[in-house]
């Protein structure tokens, strides 16, 4: 299962400048059935440059939402995951891990709790904006220091990043589920696997493709393609998870219905006198 979306911060009463494409992606089998990814491409839209920006996700736990305040959170340094986990009897673990290396991994573990358990107040004091950032580029790796723990917050974020005007930065996270620290680990790593498998398995290509053309891109109900005259190429058509939906040999213009298509990110291979060519699509 996958998802594209698309927005920007033009309607913020302080917008500083950036549009964002998601992509995620989710499996209902073994080993990848207990995560989710969350992918981000940032563009800097502004006519500035942005020397220490961050990008993160902020969750607020409630793991056993009978039992919110036994909660606990602690840092996982070798998996780039901050997680948190239920201290009654068979409690479960949640965590977000950081799958992209474009920024080093920042964790901020926060107490939910009246005076912040000696870090930020945001109980009391609400979440304001220098807060937020804050959290999102400073670390602290542990919260729920009672005995059975207390209502937490946790932040995990990718930083800083440089983005000079019109340049993009690609972020991604695994939010994933545990019967126990161990499953939870086991998963961190086989989210890691599927999303190198995906992005490093079809990359796009960096040299110019001057003999074919694809249109519209994002598309709807069809892609459509414009090949030069006189040349014959293969092309593949393959979906988030690397699964090949189609494969043409062609010569001229034709398009391709993709009505019944699921909406999200679709890699395309382009094969012509002995070269590879790489790019993604998007379906809306």
């Amino acid at each position: 299962f996958d998802t594209y979306s698309k927005y920007n911060d033009n309607a913020s009463t302080t917008p500083i400048g950036v549009e964002v494409e998601q992509r995620n992606y989710a499996w209902s089998t073994a080993p990848n059935k207990k995560f989710v990814i969350w992918e981000y491409v940032i563009k800097n839209t502004s006519s500035v440059t942005y020397n220490n920006l961050y990008t993160g996700i902020c969750a607020d736990w409630d793991i056993d939402a009978t039992t919110f305040a036994n909660n606990k959170s602690a840092y996982d340094a070798t998996n780039k995951m901050g997680y948190s986990w239920c201290t009654n009897a068979a409690g479960k673990y949640a965590g977000i891990k950081l799958l992209t290396s474009t920024g080093a991994p920042v964790f901020h573990a926060i107490d939910n709790i009246a005076g912040g358990g000696g870090g930020y107040d945001i109980y009391s004091s609400g979440y304001p904006t220098d807060v937020k950032y804050n959290t999102l580029r400073t670390n602290r790796l542990t919260a729920g220091g009672a005995a059975t723990g207390n209502d937490v917050i946790n932040v995990m974020s990718s930083g800083p990043h440089a983005l000079a005007p019109a340049q993009s930065v690609t972020v991604a996270f695994a939010l994933i589920a545990g019967d126990d620290l161990s499953d939870l680990q086991t998963s961190a790593v086989n989210a890691q696997i599927k999303y190198n498998d995906i992005f490093s398995g079809i990359t796009e290509s960096s040299k110019e493709i001057n003999f074919v053309r694809m249109f519209p891109n994002p598309a709807t109900h069809s892609l459509n393609f414009e090949l030069k005259p006189d040349v014959d190429a293969t092309i593949e058509v393959y979906d988030a998870i690397g699964k090949l939906i189609l494969k043409a040999e062609k010569k001229n213009s034709f398009s391709i219905n993709t009505f019944d298509w699921n909406r999200g990110v679709y890699f395309v291979k382009v094969k012509c006198n002995g070269d590879l060519f790489s790019f993604k699509a998007v379906l809306n």
